[in-house]
């Protein structure tokens, strides 16, 4: 996995021994760990969407429990170079009237990156969530369903 110097701040880093294996699947999420050095590992539940035709990558959403912070996660999205930034990026559950409104963080040639502090994940256990952003300034927006099955079980392992 290809983490951000964002998301590796973020993220607490564990002993290598420490909890689920690499490539776990808990839901629509699968927990994705990177090594920093000799017994350091961060790990991620991470899930790629892709749209028909051509399996064309769409976005990268990343979750992990925020450090010291109980209940708190970090949400990550990560959508092709070349995003609107000023339209932002969204996060919204299943039935809720309004959603979560990402920061947009920093770009390379290749991504786009965005991250969002959620203080309780309860709201996205009822169903996928509905997520978009403006591709480019031109561009008609993408709007795609994100699985959220498995994504409590999967934060609560990481925990």
């Amino acid at each position: 996995m290809r983490c951000a110097i964002a998301l590796l701040l973020l993220a607490t880093p564990v002993a290598a021994q420490d909890g689920p294996a690499n490539g776990t699947r808990y839901g629509a999420w699968v927990l994705s760990c990177e090594a920093l050095g000799p017994g350091q590992t961060v790990c991620a539940l991470r899930q790629t969407l892709v749209a028909d035709p051509g399996d064309r990558f769409v976005a990268e959403l990343l979750a992990f429990p925020a450090p010291d912070a109980g209940d708190t996660t970090w949400f990550a999205a990560r959508v092709p170079s070349g995003a609107y930034l000023p339209s932002g990026f969204a996060l919204r559950p299943h039935g809720a009237e309004s959603g979560l409104r990402f920061d947009w963080q920093s770009c390379s040639p290749d991504l786009c990156e965005a991250v969002a502090l959620v203080e309780d994940v309860a709201g996205f256990e009822n169903g996928p969530a509905i997520a978009g952003y403006l591709p480019g300034l031109q561009a008609a927006p993408a709007v795609f369903e994100v699985g959220m099955e498995g994504l409590a079980e999967g934060l609560a392992a990481l925990r």
